[in-house]
């Protein structure tokens, strides 16, 4: 079935000489900028999980309750 990658697999779609968006174009037509929800959840705080901006390739934590795009895996 499909599931939500972790943190380190949607940072491996990141492609550190394209921005806006970050990630290999031809592979992944039209991806968002947006965030990018992950499975992995922070450690610190309960209430959020890892993110990755298609932007600029970046990543950081989010409220789970926020609304994020997914990329599903399998």
């Amino acid at each position: 079935g499909w599931r939500l990658p972790t943190l380190h697999e949607l940072l491996s779609l990141v492609d550190i000489r394209a921005y806006d968006p970050a990630i290999d174009r031809v592979a992944f037509p039209n991806t968002s900028w947006r965030l990018f929800w992950s499975s992995s959840r922070n450690a610190y705080d309960a209430g959020k999980a890892w993110v990755v901006s298609f932007y600029g390739g970046m990543a950081g934590a989010n409220g789970i309750l926020n609304p994020n795009q997914v990329r599903c895996v399998r």
